[in-house]
C-alpha cells in the first residue's frame, strides 16, 4: 500500500539506468524538467538505443534549462550512484529511474532481472529512492498520471495500489471530463489564485501585517495534511475593522471562508470589491431586469430531472394560482444539509423564487437545485458579524420586495430553531406595511440539525431510564457573550448548537461554573446527514483536547449526556470518529 504524496525536485540530480522504453524516457524528461531537475544523467541500455536517444534529447534541449548527460562509458554502478551527485549531499544521486525490460519481454530479461535487482539493493542501502519500470518490486516509488492546471498549480493525481494502471487511467478521465470540465474548475481556482495572489501583493506593502492569520486560515502556502483547521472559525468580534491592516484581514478571511463554503459556480464571480466591501448595491440593476424580463423567466425555469417529478404537482399548483397575488418572502428552512431531507414545499419554494438569499452554511447540494437564471446571495457571516450579515440580508430583501419579486430566504435547519426566523419575520412585516406594499410573509419549516444530529449519531434523545428531558441550547450569544446555562442534570440530553468556535469557554463554564460533571458523554455531529459527515465520540472533560486534534468541519454541534452511549458503549478511548454516512 502506498502513500500519495507531493515531491519537490528542484535542483536535483536524476538517474536513468537503460532506453528499452523511449516514451519512458520522453515522458520522464518533459516531467522532470517541469519540476526543475538540474541534471539528468542517462545510461543507453545498446548502441542502437544510443542513437535513438540522442535524438530525443536533441529535440528537447532548446525547451528545457535540465542539462542531459548521456553517460556511453563503461562504469560501476557504484560510481553512476556515489559519484554522480551534487556536492551538497556527498555526490550521492538524488534518484534513480530503471528503464528497462520487464519480465513479460521474452528471452533476454532473466539478465535484466539480476541488473535491477543488483541495482535496486545498492540503492536501497543507501537510501536512494529509485523507480523501476513496470515492476513494483524493485521500486520505491513510482509517479502516477495527473491533470493539471500550469496556471494555478492545482494537480489531481489517482492511484489504484497496484490494483491496474488502466483502471485508474480510466478513474481520472472521468474525474477530468465528468468533474474537472464541467463544472470549470480551472475558471474557479484561477480566479481565486488571482484573489490570493492580489491580497498577498497588498500583504507585502504593509510592515504590520504578519503570516500569522494566514496560517490560521489556510491561505500561506503549507502542505495540506499540516493545516491546522481547529481555529479556521475562531471568534472575530464586530470591531474589527479599523484600519487598512484590519481592512486586509477581514478580507483574507473573508476568501477564507468564500472558499471553505462557496459553492464553485460562485467562487468563480468572486471579485477584490466583494472582499472589501461589506455590502453591494450593484445588485438592483440586475433585480430590476429580472423583474422586467420575470415572465420570461417563468417560462425558461425548469426543475433539477432528478426532482422534477416529485415536484410536478407542486409546480402545477402554482402556475394555477392567481397572477395578481402578493410576492412572497419566504423563511424556507433547508434542513441539516442534505438534499434529501428538504421538504417538498421547500423545493417547490426554492425553485420559484426571483432571489434567493442563502445563510453560508447552506451546502452546495442544496444550493445545485437553483436554477441558474436565479439570482443567489450568500450571507457575509462568520463568527462575530451575525449582526452586520443580517443587516445585509435585510436590505437585500428590502431591495426585492421593492421590486415586486417573489424571495427566499433559505436557512440552515428549522427558521424558528436558534435560525432568528422570529426577528426577521418582525423586522419584514413591520418593513411591508409601512411602505405599502402588496406583499407578505410566509415560513416554511425544516427539519432541525437539533434533532436530525443526534438521530444520525445513533443516540436516542430520550430513552426511559436514561434520559427523560431535552434541552436545546446555543453556544454563541447575543453580542457574542456566553448564554447562560442550566445546572447538570444527569438525565438530560443536552444540544448545543454553534459551539465549537468557542469551545474551550463553553467547557470552563459548564464545569466550573455550572460543576458539570466532566465524565459526561460527548458527541461532536459535524455536516450532519451529508456524505461527509464526521461523528466524533469523546467526553466532557477531553472535549477541548479533541477538538484541537480534530479541528471543525462547520456546521457542527455538541451532544452531552448518557444518551450518547446508550446504543454505542464508551471503549475507553480517548476519542473515536466516524466519517461518512
Amino acid at each position: 500500500m502506498g502513500v500519495l504524496s507531493v515531491i519537490n525536485f528542484t535542483g536535483e540530480y536524476h538517474l536513468m539506468i537503460g532506453t528499452y522504453s523511449i516514451n519512458y524516457l520522453s515522458n520522464k524528461i518533459k516531467i522532470l524538467a517541469k519540476q526543475n531537475v538540474k541534471k539528468f544523467f542517462l545510461v543507453p541500455t545498446s548502441e542502437q538505443d544510443l542513437s535513438k536517444s540522442k535524438v530525443l534529447i536533441n529535440e528537447y534541449s532548446e525547451e528545457i534549462e535540465t542539462e542531459i548527460i548521456i553517460v556511453d562509458n563503461l562504469v560501476t554502478v557504484s560510481d553512476l550512484l556515489m559519484k554522480l551527485g551534487r556536492e551538497e549531499v556527498n555526490s550521492i544521486i538524488d534518484r534513480v529511474w530503471i528503464n528497462l525490460p520487464s519480465k513479460i519481454t521474452g528471452n533476454s530479461t532473466l539478465k535484466y532481472e539480476e541488473v535491477k535487482k543488483a541495482i535496486f539493493e545498492k540503492c536501497h542501502k543507501n537510501r536512494i529512492p529509485i523507480s523501476s519500470l513496470h515492476d513494483s518490486e524493485n521500486s520505491k516509488f513510482h509517479l502516477i498520471p495527473t491533470i493539471k492546471n500550469e496556471k494555478t498549480g492545482i494537480e489531481l493525481g489517482i492511484s489504484t495500489n497496484k490494483n491496474g494502471c488502466i483502471i485508474g487511467t480510466k478513474l481520472l478521465k472521468e474525474i477530468e471530463l465528468r468533474f474537472w470540465k464541467n463544472n470549470h474548475i480551472d475558471e474557479f481556482v484561477e480566479n481565486i489564485v488571482g484573489l490570493r495572489n492580489a491580497l498577498k501583493q497588498l500583504k507585502s506593502q504593509d510592515d504590520n501585517i504578519n503570516d500569522d492569520l494566514w496560517y490560521q486560515i489556510g491561505l500561506i502556502a503549507q502542505d495540506e495534511e499540516g493545516w491546522d483547521s481547529s481555529k479556521f472559525n475562531e471568534f472575530v468580534k464586530e470591531e474589527f475593522i479599523k484600519n487598512n491592516t484590519q481592512k486586509f484581514e477581514s478580507a483574507s478571511r473573508w476568501l477564507a471562508q468564500m472558499i471553505q463554503y462557496y459553492p464553485l459556480k460562485t467562487l468563480k464571480t468572486v471579485t477584490l470589491k466583494d472582499l472589501f466591501q461589506n455590502d453591494s448595491n450593484d445588485m438592483t440593476e440586475s433585480l430590476s431586469l429580472m423583474s422586467e424580463n420575470k415572465e420570461v423567466l417563468a417560462e425558461e425555469t425548469s426543475l433539477n430531472h432528478v426532482l422534477q417529478k416529485i415536484t410536478e404537482k407542486l409546480q402545477t399548483q402554482r402556475e394555477e394560482k392567481n397572477s395578481k397575488e402578493k410576492n412572497t418572502i419566504k423563511l424556507v428552512g433547508s434542513g441539516p444539509g442534505s438534499l434529501s431531507m428538504l421538504t417538498l414545499q421547500a423545493i417547490e419554494a426554492i425553485t420559484s423564487a426571483d432571489l434567493i438569499l442563502a445563510d453560508k452554511l447552506i451546502p452546495e447540494e442544496i444550493l445545485s437545485i437553483i436554477p441558474d437564471n436565479k439570482q443567489l446571495y450568500i450571507a457575509k457571516k462568520f463568527p462575530g458579524n451575525a449582526d452586520s450579515a443580517q443587516q445585509q440580508l435585510f436590505n437585500k430583501c428590502q431591495e426585492g420586495l421593492s421590486l415586486g419579486l417573489n424571495i427566499v430566504r433559505l436557512k440552515q435547519g428549522d427558521p424558528y430553531v436558534f435560525g432568528r426566523g422570529g426577528e426577521e419575520f418582525i423586522q419584514l412585516n413591520d418593513y411591508i406595511t409601512e411602505n405599502k406594499l402588496n406583499s407578505r410573509v410566509e415560513v416554511i419549516p425544516g427539519l432541525s440539525s437539533a434533532l436530525v444530529a443526534p438521530l444520525v449519531a445513533d443516540i436516542p434523545m430520550t430513552m426511559r431510564n436514561i434520559s427523560n428531558e431535552i434541552l436545546i441550547m446555543t453556544g454563541t450569544g447575543t453580542g457574542g457573550n456566553l448564554n447562560t446555562y442550566p445546572e447538570y442534570k444527569e438525565e438530560r440530553t443536552s444540544i448545543f448548537l454553534m459551539g465549537l468556535h468557542r469551545v474551550e469557554i463553553l467547557v470552563d463554564n459548564l464545569v466550573n461554573e455550572k460543576k458539570w460533571n466532566d465524565e459526561t458523554a460527548v458527541c461532536i455531529v459535524e455536516r450532519a446527514a451529508c456524505e461527509d459527515q464526521r461523528v466524533t465520540r469523546t467526553k466532557l472533560k477531553h472535549l477541548v483536547e479533541v477538538v484541537g486534534v480534530i479541528g471543525s468541519r462547520p456546521p457542527g454541534l455538541i451532544v452531552m449526556g448518557p444518551a450518547v452511549n446508550a446504543l454505542i458503549p464508551d471503549n475507553g478511548e480517548l476519542y473515536t470518529v466516524k466519517e461518512g454516512i
